[in-house]
């Protein structure tokens, strides 16, 4: 077995290749998860998160695109019984340190997987191990992204995703996950269509030159029919897997992490998705001209100067994972992005819709009431706005702020809109507190349980987003409150600092200006102590000019740069 997952979950035994993986799952529930909830004998929630990759916040209904209507019913659904948060936050800018925050609960700087190309350590904390101790049986259905995917002998690169004999047997474990269904990469690239899904695809009867037709890395409409999309993949076996769940384990708890790897480029999408958007009237930013003339120096190179953007990184070996320019996006440019933004909803659509057959199989079992519903995305695309695509460095809310909807079992008022506060590195501690298990010391998020019943306010007055793309030489982190988004970068004084409220598309760089040094220091002082400003500051710091923070804080930084090297790109 290839399985991965963390030690001292139960009994562990040494594979043919060096990795553990658990020989049994517990089965004895504490005493504490058995009363969450409510009184004794109350049936501890399922808990159902629902993860995309790189959607745009404003794909979903919820968020009430400016554009044409977007068709998002289920997602709606799903707000209809919960909360819909505005302001929800990622730890990490890249899939893996995303997820892996989502998985642990802490940020990219201790779990250590900082980029894409990384790998999180089977011994990392994870919320998979605490839930299975007290009693949950795990499932991973999906996109996981745990491990590099272009890493030749990892788990999730070549050869070992091309193993079919392999995928046909495995289940799992796999980082705490007891079950597992698996693909990764995106949408039409060559080697997504392997794994468990490679198998469901060759069950249902295509062939080796199918997937070589269907899988080439195509863009707009794809030709590949619906019942074949991975999309169709993953829905179908989360459904599965929720209906066999009684017979498998009786009355156990699930934790059911459902991944869709869209709507990430490749842009491709089946019809009649593909057209679903006029392209005319989808969300389209662009670029101001000159827009990036108050912005910190390497914004104008990644603009327009690639190469002198890539010559400060000498040596690294698998580029920067960050954004790509999309230059002033005039004419045909401007056509082809903006028909890349309706494709990107389009496939958006086609999710929302395969997404029903989980929600439906919720309710066929009985199990839809009793179970905590989360919907998020790992990271946003830029999709053009501000001159770039994709994700990571800059620093602009679409790529940053991701869509947030929760259902909780018996909890806040349904139909509730919040603006406080959340981090994805949240969820996990949220998740734990709501399961009735305790929440470890070294989880860097914070439970918000209390808020999601409707039983408290808001828990955070900030949050930190972290991106180290690569080992050493380019650092950037954020610090966001209520009004202020501030951006430090490590070993140079340029910086940003914008109002949120007065400038939510941040084109006025407050960051030099001498009436807002004292909010400057403040934030500089959340970012090293990560602590809120009201708490009290380390006399050290007290008296200290932005300059001599920033020296700290740089200091701190290279005090964080990780163990791993990058070994791939992705």
């Amino acid at each position: 077995m290839r399985g991965l997952t963390g030690a001292g979950v139960c009994l562990a035994v040494r594979t043919g290749r060096g990795q553990e993986t658990d020989s049994r799952r517990t089965s004895t529930a504490s005493s504490r998860a058995e009363g969450a909830g409510g009184s004794a004998g109350q049936r501890r929630p399922d808990v159902l998160l629902i993860t995309t990759d790189q959607q745009r916040k404003d794909s979903l209904s919820v968020y009430e695109s400016k554009c044409c209507p977007v068709k998002t019913p289920t997602a709606a659904a799903i707000a209809r019984d919960g909360v819909v948060f505005d302001r929800a936050y990622i730890a990490g800018t890249t899939c893996t340190p995303s997820r892996a925050s989502i998985l642990t609960g802490q940020y990219p700087s201790r779990h250590g997987a900082y980029s894409i190309g990384t790998t999180l350590s089977p011994d990392a904390m994870k919320v998979t191990d605490l839930l299975a101790r007290a009693g949950y049986v795990n499932y991973a259905i999906g996109k996981m992204h745990f491990t590099p995917v272009s890493t030749a002998g990892k788990f999730e690169s070549p050869p070992n995703v091309l193993d079919e004999p392999f995928w046909r047997s495995f289940d799992g474990p796999y980082y705490g996950f007891h079950h597992n269904a698996l693909l990764n990469r995106h949408s039409s690239e060559a080697l997504s269509c392997r794994m468990h899904y490679g198998v469901w695809l060759k069950d249902k009867g295509l062939t080796e030159e199918d997937l070589k037709r269907y899988f080439a890395n195509q863009q707009g409409r794809w030709k590949l029919p619906l019942e074949f999309h991975p999309s169709t993949f993953v829905a179908e076996s989360a459904a599965r897997s929720i209906r066999d769940h009684k017979s498998r384990h009786g009355d156990d708890p699930f934790f059911m992490w459902v991944s869709f790897q869209d709507p990430h480029r490749p842009h491709v999408v089946p019809a009649p998705y593909d057209t679903m958007y006029d392209p005319q009237k989808v969300p389209y930013l662009g670029y101001r001209d000159g827009e990036h003339g108050g912005r910190p120096e390497f914004y104008r190179e990644l603009f327009s100067e690639q190469e002198k953007f890539s010559a400060r990184f000498p040596g690294n070996k698998f580029g920067v994972p960050c954004a790509s320019s999309a230059g002033n996006a005039g004419g045909k440019k401007e056509e082809a992005l903006r028909k890349e933004v309706a494709i990107h909803f389009g496939m958006a659509a086609l999710i929302d819709e395969q997404l029903t057959k989980v929600i439906d199989a919720l309710k066929e079992t009985g199990r839809y009431d009793n179970t905590l519903i989360i919907y998020t995305s790992d990271h946003g695309d830029y999709l053009g706005n501000h001159g770039f695509t994709s994700k990571g460095f800059p620093a602009f809310e679409e790529v940053y702020n991701v869509p947030l909807i929760v259902k909780n079992p018996g909890g806040a008022p349904a139909g509730r809109r919040s603006g406080e506060l959340v981090s994805l590195v949240d969820l996990a501690p949220t998740v734990l507190s709501l399961a009735g298990c305790d929440i470890p010391k070294a989880m860097e998020g914070v439970d918000h349980s209390r808020s999601w019943q409707g039983k408290g306010g808001p828990v955070r007055q900030s949050l930190i987003i972290e991106n180290r793309p690569i080992p050493s030489g380019f650092y950037q982190q954020m610090l966001v409150t209520g009004g202020y988004k501030l951006v430090a970068y490590m070993d140079t004084t340029q910086g940003e600092l914008y109002d949120m409220k007065r400038d939510p598309d941040q084109y006025d760089n407050l960051w030099d200006r001498p009436e807002h040094v004292k909010l400057k220091r403040e934030m500089l002082i959340q970012l090293i102590t990560r602590e809120p400003v009201k708490k009290e500051i380390p006399t050290e710091l007290t008296n200290l000019s932005v300059e001599e923070l920033l020296k700290v804080l740089w200091k701190k930084m290279h005090a964080e740069e990780p163990v791993q090297p990058r070994t791939s790109f992705s």
